[in-house]
């Protein structure tokens, strides 16, 4: 699911966004608000980088304590 380097940003929707991050909607949108996720807002559609949430999972996963 990365995406490739080089590569345009591509969009992802906040379902595809829970499948990454094994969290739901409502996580989701609470990590929006404070500053964890960044959104991007299509018209009415709210999306954020797949790029971005990788990472985000990435560093979480990094900091977990064996």
């Amino acid at each position: 699911m990365p995406t490739i380097v080089g590569a345009r940003p591509r969009f992802i929707d906040i379902p595809e966004a829970s499948s990454i991050t094994s969290l739901g909607r409502t996580s989701l949108y609470s990590l929006m608000a404070k500053g964890e996720l960044r959104r991007i807002k299509l018209g009415r559609k709210t999306v954020l980088l797949e790029s971005e949430v990788v990472e985000w999972v990435t560093h979480r996963a990094a900091r977990r304590e064996v």
